[in-house]
């Protein structure tokens, strides 16, 4: 009798430093939310058991936010899909998915004031086409900067401002109808 388990998993590979990686084992079923992994099953067959996903930035991620590790950006993708893949088979209502997710953006846009986090799981999204996650974090990000002035998102990103006065002022005039 075939083992089950062992053909309804599938391993998320993030390779590290030389050969060392870090390896995340989740059911097919949410492998699958990723359109890209979907596909790649599907035209190679499900015997494909491990993705390496090395699209992760390591040195420049971990040197830039040094709070910030790879492995905790794909559990924050596997999480989102964990919870779609069970709500669709589970039969849970679009509106407690809704909140759900609302609570899930919530949680990442708050994890992080200059959202490093949530722009790292966007990149993710992307790269593995989660249109769900993507389409929720890019509007959580949207939100948070909505009212925000110029100056303070210089502050958010650690930016200088490297205008002089007089080309500040011709920006501010060129771009009136957006400071509105």
């Amino acid at each position: 009798m075939e083992d089950k388990s062992a053909t309804s998993t599938v391993t998320l590979r993030l390779p590290g430093e030389g050969e060392v990686f870090e390896d995340f084992q989740v059911e097919k079923t949410v492998a699958m939310e990723s359109e890209v992994i979907k596909k790649f099953m599907q035209d190679a067959g499900e015997q494909v058991l491990i993705f390496t996903i090395s699209w992760i930035p390591c040195k420049t991620l971990e040197s830039r936010f040094p709070y910030i590790k790879r492995g905790k950006i794909l559990e924050k993708v596997i999480e989102y899909c964990e919870y779609h893949a069970n709500a669709k088979s589970n039969s849970i209502s679009e509106e407690n998915v809704k909140i759900w997710d609302m609570d899930f953006a919530k949680n990442v846009v708050a994890a992080d004031e200059n959202q490093a986090i949530a722009y790292h799981i966007i990149r993710v999204a992307d790269f593995l086409d989660i249109k769900g996650l993507f389409d929720l974090l890019c509007k959580a990000v949207g939100n948070v900067f909505k009212d925000k002035s110029i100056e303070e998102m210089r502050r958010i990103f650690g930016k200088e401002n490297d205008f002089s006065k007089e080309e500040e002022a011709a920006v501010r005039e060129e771009i009136s109808w957006a400071l509105d």
